[in-house]
């Protein structure tokens, strides 16, 4: 719902769970609310005052300064000494001061210059206007059941300028909060950290040219003592797959403000007369039930409004990945001994990875020549899908469409097509340039190397990767130009092939964020595929994103990444916790292993209904006790599935009690698993009684608790 009272000029905007609301204050727009649902805009309750060394503002109800307000949309050079969402710098003007010239209700949700973008939803836009520099600013609201997306775009009239700042959102709210990142690595992603934000600033980002493994781009601010069910959190997750700054700032009157957008080290954007441009869109929500809250307001909005429509609660396909099974060393011979091993096990989609393509033996050679290798595919693809049709599979292909070798076809004829400064040689990663996708040129000739094999070959899957990071840049357009380029092949690849599923990956987790996730139902996860270390990795992959996104795989032992050995079964139930599939050799595999397969992949198609549509409580934390356990439970509260694994056994341990959530209090439900068999209890019992697991005997043991309505029974009491 949005309302607008041009007689107040006050703006209210209600979803299910929250309310938000503005005000109209001298031409600029005061925050009033955001936070649990209210019945209309609230009163303000700020109180303002002179400040010294600020400047003021005086009107009849007295002195007032920019830099104390709490403001939908900061600038620079105006009073407001705190972060600007928007700076901009021209001929004579490097401050602005933008003010309302209006505003509309669109029925419809607009596009934003190439980004992606969520589908629906009512959207409010707001316009300013500033005479000085010529510019006009609209900020955008669109308003979902769970969740506000919010996003802003700055045009040039009769004069250039140059964007410095272009921030998705200001939000400024009352107090000090503990601030929460998802940190880590190449193979450490989203490791949850939460600290204190105090005076000054936290700053969260990447200036790697993508979201990066090393910071997500996501955050929640939460009320001091806040849990996974209780306490106020707000979340905020851009749709923005390359640099990125998100800013935590506290000031002299510890208020919070939070800014996340472009990161202004790689970003200073020129604007001719009558250019455009928009900020990513960020999705923001608000729970006063805790993290477990925010956790699942992100996830109804993402899979109802962003992930592409056609996959939204569609069954994914159980995919068998050749990487660790062969890495480059495999030939038709091989793989079709692989196939032959799996035949009738439940497996529904092979992918073959790295190595089909150009002449390709190892890293050194042939990205950017996306045609097959003739020496390993002698009959080219058709064999292999043809032996896949037989066992029961259908196919996946990888690509790296944004990379090249020097040593390629490509790169022979077009040298200057990768990123570089004329003069410089370029730096290599994983010896391998990144395309300039800047350029359309560039993307054209890779989607119709693309597109050619795609439509000469039945393929139904593709894994698209992306394995350095971006350097050596020519100017600071580039990096955002790149990011254009990108959605704009994965938007024409999805036009083209509609009915083709796409899973993202960047060296795992690399990017991991929104902006991919509205071309990829699924993103690899990590390429640590150890499933203690998974734990770790998709517990914080929860906080902000669906189960359903994270691509999961179970993988031999010892494992390739981390060596350590984990039981098989341990390795199934973490890996059903998203979209599930297989990493290995099924040579290598023990007959006890092979033979759990099938009752495997027939467990997740059972319970795969809970990973897309349930709701996520996670009941402990393993940073903290080095005990992972997860709940799904169904949203009509007909069942629950709990999944706990603890890493270390404990000598003498103590018992370890947890209290499932989501279930209807008044209800009889009958409980299978490790804690009991088949014995029935009210809702009410299991949440606020609990249960005891039994002790663990080995590490890495996992046990599984079901929960299912009862049509009938007997009341019992833990």
């Amino acid at each position: 719902m949005i309302k607008y009272d041009s007689n107040a000029g006050t703006f209210f905007l209600a979803g299910d769970t929250y309310s938000y609301s503005f005000r109209l204050y001298e031409g600029k727009c005061e925050s009033v609310h955001f936070g649990a649902a209210s019945d209309g805009v609230p009163f303000s309750l700020r109180k303002y005052t002179y400040r010294n060394f600020s400047p003021m503002i005086e009107d009849k109800r007295g002195s007032r300064s920019f830099g104390d307000m709490p403001l939908e949309y900061s600038e620079y050079g105006r009073g407001d000494y705190r972060t600007p969402a928007v700076q901009i710098e021209g001929d004579g003007f490097a401050s602005t001061d933008y003010r309302f010239s209006g505003c509309e209700i669109l029925s419809s949700h607009p596009q934003a210059g190439g980004l992606p973008v969520f589908r629906g939803g009512e959207t409010l836009r707001v316009d300013f206007y500033d005479a000085v520099s010529d510019s006009s600013l609209k900020l955008y609201y669109t308003v979902y059941p769970s969740g506000l997306v919010r996003r802003a775009e700055i045009s040039a009239g009769g004069k250039p300028f140059t964007v410095r700042r272009l921030a998705s959102f200001c939000l400024d709210l009352n107090g000090c909060y503990e601030m929460t990142a998802l940190v880590g690595g190449h193979g450490n992603e989203r490791r949850r950290r939460t600290w204190k934000v105090d005076t000054g600033k936290s700053v969260l980002e990447s200036n790697r040219g993508t979201s990066s493994h090393q910071c997500n781009p996501f955050t929640a601010l939460a009320e001091k003592d806040a849990g996974e069910e209780h306490g106020r959190v707000y979340g905020a997750s851009l749709v923005y797959s390359g640099s990125f700054r998100i800013e935590a700032e506290v000031d002299q009157l510890h208020n919070t403000r939070l800014i996340a957008g472009y990161n202004p080290d790689d970003f200073s954007y020129p604007l001719a007369k009558g250019e455009t441009l928009s900020s990513p869109e960020a999705l923001i929500v608000f729970s006063d039930s805790g993290y477990g809250g925010m956790s699942r307001a992100f996830a109804d909005t993402i899979r109802d409004y962003l992930i592409p429509e056609k996959y939204v609660y569609a069954s994914r396909p159980i995919v068998i990945n050749n990487w660790e099974s062969t890495y480059f060393n495999f030939d038709e011979e091989i793989l079709c001994g692989m196939l032959d091993k799996l035949k009738g096990l439940g497996v529904d989609m092979f992918v073959l990875d790295d190595g089909w393509f150009g002449h390709r033996d190892d890293d050194h050679s042939s990205l950017g020549d996306w045609f097959i290798y003739s020496k390993k595919l002698r009959g080219g693809l058709a064999g292999i899908i043809k032996k896949a049709r037989e066992c029961g599979m259908r196919f996946g292909l990888w690509f790296e469409p944004e990379m090249v070798n020097s040593d390629s076809r490509l790169y022979r004829e077009h040298p200057d097509w990768c990123i570089h400064t004329e003069g410089r040689t370029p730096l290599t990663g994983r010896y391998q340039l990144v395309l300039d996708f800047s350029r359309p040129e560039v993307v054209d000739n890779i989607f119709s190397q693309m597109e050619k094999i795609l439509s000469s070959y039945d393929i139904s899957y593709i894994k698209w990767d992306m394995n350095r990071h971006l350097t050596d840049m020519p100017d600071f357009v580039t990096q955002h130009k790149f990011m254009l380029g990108v959605y704009d092949l994965a938007r024409r690849i999805v036009a083209r092939f509609p009915d083709l599923f796409m899973e993202g990956c960047s060296g795992g987790g690399g990017r991991y964020d929104l902006g991919m996730m509205a071309f990829f139902p699924q993103i690899w996860c990590s390429d640590n595929t150890d499933a203690q270390a998974r734990c770790l990795i998709q517990y914080g992959s929860s906080f902000p994103y669906p189960l359903s996104v994270s691509s999961n795989h179970v993988s031999i032992c010892p494992n390739h990444y981390s060596g350590r050995t984990v039981p098989f079964a341990t390795r199934g139930e973490v890996a059903m916790l998203g979209a599930f599939g297989y990493e290995l050799n099924p040579y290598q595999l023990s007959a006890e292993e092979h033979a759990s397969i099938q009752s495997q992949t027939e467990q997740y198609r059972r319970m795969e209904h809970l990973v897309l549509k349930g709701d996520l409580y996670r009941l402990s934390n393993p940073e903290e006790n080095g005990i992972f356990c997860m709940e799904l439970a169904a949203k009509d509260k007909s069942e629950a599935r709990i999944t706990f694994v603890q890493f270390a056994m404990q000598p003498d341990p103590t018992p370890f009690r947890i209290y499932p959530r989501g279930l209807d209090a008044d209800a009889v439900y009958t409980v299978c698993g490790d804690v009991t068999d088949n014995e029935q209890f009210t809702g009410r019992t299991l949440m606020n009684a609990g249960m005891d697991f039994p002790e663990v005997w080995r590490d890495n043991e996992a046990h599984i608790i079901t929960i299912n309505k009862a049509t009938h029974g007997t009341k019992k009491r833990v």
